[in-house]
């Protein structure tokens, strides 16, 4: 900014805005309620505002200068083994440490409990550490009466009072108590689905989006404290992390401080919120008493654990029994690290059931010591995370299939931006690495811009886009390619990304390879259409007789589908269509074959397969579309069922229109009997068939 436009603007000299900036600093410092030091490389003190004389018992000019472990010994201090230093090594790191509690040593020799934050500031060529200080006490004597109570299992919670709920990132309210519910003026479940601003006055709405977006943006814990008719109320809201450390979930409390009676009975009425929520995420707490060698065990974790009480036994031995043997030694170690060294721990590990069943947990764990520093209890949580186990198992065989896929495979995100290439991608391509490709945008790898705007449009309106490309490697040279374009959606049928899955169609096997795809797939679906099903049908039934293996034929119709045409219209219906063979494709193997039969008519071949392992296939896709709903372009809601039909081949009927004929009989049996259901076919039900063929249905 030159002269003139500064003072065009008014803004003065660099000097005099220098000394502004100093001297509201110094005011800030002065007027702050919490401790401030500041310590170069050193660990000298260089700054120590008011409030830290009051901490420390200390006046400024009795510490500048002087080490500052004379006030806290460990945690605040650059050495190269200590947090300090570790975050001193990235220069990009600002903050080196947060919410760290510490003991500092008063003038007059007392101890205090401080809860420490701790950033750093580059200055030239030197390096200044700045401490934040807040007294610990009160919040230690608080957190100690909770762990010492009957409801430890609210402490879990960071201490619920009365008001608790659980919010979504965008402020809306997934779950709340009911004592959060009556101070809103509502039932809970008139609550749960919408945002919060609606059930508050919009001044103390705007501050609360304020914090919530302060949380979102720190990933911690954001305190403050509010009034409102009369009542004053000190508020948390806590980020709930997932495994890549991103903000997923806000718990937000609040305690009536105004009456100290009020919020003891709060915190009885969250004991069923608390129970309920650790159902929900299948958490378990236990605590066990190290003087009396007793554990115990809380409702949620003896019914994840399929065990009750009396028969569980109520000691370390008794829980040992209940650890996988390959993990015993690793619990054992843990725990004793944790009661020794006094370490809190937070391991997975493996548990067996009764009936021998295998799970995983995630446990975590806190050590209490007495006024001697001497551990008395360990108190922790236990949560099945079996699922999660086999999610991650299954995403990285897949993350491997893909990347050891033959074929181009890309990811982008909505906008074309590419986030994800596997290696065939980069040989392709003729690029050397990854970060050739990551982050730029997908139109440059195609020598037609408009195709790329053309797939992307057409992604946006449809599930999944297929056609012909032409690609331009890094020498120059081009190349033909038939893309194969899907949206993702999440659990919540939202948009999620783009998957490109490239086939290399370059002159005559380009057009042989686009032709066999037409001849043998139904466009619509995605699923082979009758024709190439009745092949590969015939194919099936040879090997089958063969090799006396088993195999099953599938076939569906879906329910009531011309009604949905008349009524929403054919777009609608195509949307089900094209839905419904998702599903299926979903749930079938590689080998497993699916078709579109006729118009609302699909068939699948398991081979391999029994009816009973059938029937769990076709089960799954009927609930799933059960599940799923629809709109038409009015944005008018429906729900679609299907009826299934299937027959195990056997001696008698080893021919496929025998087959067939079986497995017709039994969609008709399932329609006949209401629809929306699978049935087996079972040769004694002939008769049924025989009166189901003299009532002919639609």
């Amino acid at each position: 900014m030159d002269d003139s436009t500064r003072r065009e603007l008014g803004t003065g000299e660099p000097e005099d805005e220098l000394r502004e900036c100093g001297v509201l600093a110094h005011a800030v410092l002065e007027a702050s309620i919490h401790g401030i030091v500041v310590i170069d490389a050193l660990g000298r003190i260089t700054l120590f505002n008011p409030a830290s004389e009051r901490l420390f018992g200390y006046r400024a000019d009795e510490v500048l200068g002087r080490d500052v472990r004379m006030l806290v010994p460990e945690g605040f201090h650059p050495e190269p083994e200590g947090p300090v230093a570790d975050g001193a090594r990235d220069a990009a790191v600002d903050v080196i440490g947060t919410g760290r509690e510490v003991t500092g040593l008063r003038k007059d020799g007392r101890s205090v409990a401080l809860d420490l934050f701790v950033s750093r500031e580059p200055s030239g060529d030197r390096a200044y550490s700045i401490g934040v200080f807040n007294g610990a006490e009160q919040r230690k004597r608080f957190e100690a009466a909770l762990r010492e109570s009957e409801k430890t299992a609210l402490a879990l919670l960071n201490a619920i009072q009365e008001s608790a709920m659980l919010l979504d990132t965008e402020g809306r309210v997934l779950a709340i108590n009911e004592t959060g519910a009556d101070r809103l003026g509502c039932a809970p479940d008139d609550i749960v689905g919408r945002l919060l601003d609606d059930f508050l006055p919009e001044e103390l709405a705007s501050r609360r989006r304020g914090h919530l977006e302060k949380t979102l943006r720190s990933k911690a814990p954001v305190r403050f404290e509010d009034s409102r008719a009369n009542r004053v109320f000190n508020s948390v809201i806590y980020p709930i992390l997932n495994d890549d450390w991103d903000v997923v979930r806000l718990a937000a409390f609040a305690s009536d401080v105004t009456e100290w009676k009020q919020a003891e009975e709060a915190l009885l009425k969250s004991q069923a919120f608390l129970e309920e929520a650790q159902q929900i995420a299948r958490v378990g707490n236990w605590a066990w008493d190290l003087a009396s060698n007793q554990i115990d065990w809380s409702d949620t974790l003896c019914r994840i654990l399929e065990v009750n009480p009396e028969g569980l036994g109520g000691t370390y031995g008794a829980f040992l029994s209940l650890v996988h043997p390959e993990d015993r030694d690793l619990v054992r170690k843990t725990m004793s690290r944790a009661i020794f060294e006094e370490e809190n721990f937070d391991i997975e590990y493996r548990m067996i059931l009764p009936d021998e069943t295998v799970i995983h947990v995630q446990a975590r764990a806190d050590v209490i010591l007495d006024d001697d520093d001497e551990p008395i209890r360990v108190v922790g949580t236990v949560q099945d995370i079996t699922e999660r186990k086999r999610v991650e198992r299954e995403l990285r065989i897949k993350d491997f299939a893909i990347q050891s896929s033959i074929n181009p495979i890309a990811m982008t995100d909505l906008s074309g931006t590419i986030t994800y290439v596997n290696e065939s991608w980069l040989k392709a391509w003729g690029l050397e690495g990854a970060d050739q490709a990551l982050g730029q945008d997908l139109s440059p790898f195609f020598t037609e811009d408009d195709k790329v705007g053309e797939m992307l449009m057409g992604l946006s309106a449809e599930t999944v886009w297929l056609g012909e490309m032409k690609a331009g490697r890094a020498d120059g040279t081009a190349f033909d390619l038939l893309v194969s374009a899907s949206l993702v959606r999440d659990l919540d049928d939202r948009p999620l990304c783009n998957m490109l899955s490239c086939l290399d169609v370059t002159e005559k096997k380009r057009n042989e390879e686009l032709l066999r795809y037409q001849a043998i797939y139904d466009a619509l679906t995605g699923l082979f259409n009758r024709r190439h099903f009745m092949e590969r049908l015939d194919t099936a039934v040879k090997e089958a007789s063969r090799h006396r293996q088993p195999l099953t034929v599938c076939l569906c119709d879906l329910d009531y589908f011309k009604s949905v045409n008349d009524t929403f219209g054919h777009q609608a219906g195509d949307r089900v269509l094209e839905t419904f063979g998702r599903l299926v494709k979903e749930a079938v193997r590689a080998e497993d074959t699916a078709g579109r039969y006729g118009g609302e008519e699909f068939a699948m071949i398991l081979p391999h397969t029994a009816a009973g392992s059938a029937f769990q296939v076709l089960e799954r896709i009927r609930r799933h579309l059960e599940a799923t709903g629809f709109e038409d372009e009015h944005g008018t809601p429906f729900r679609v069922t299907a009826s299934f039909g299937l027959a195990e081949m056997t001696p008698e009927n080893s021919q496929v229109a025998s087959l067939l004929e079986c497995a017709d009989q039994a969609l008709y049996r399932a329609k006949g009997r209401g629809r929306n259901q699978v049935v087996t076919y079972d040769p004694a039900d002939v008769a049924e068939f025989a009166e189901l063929g003299a009532h002919p249905l639609s």
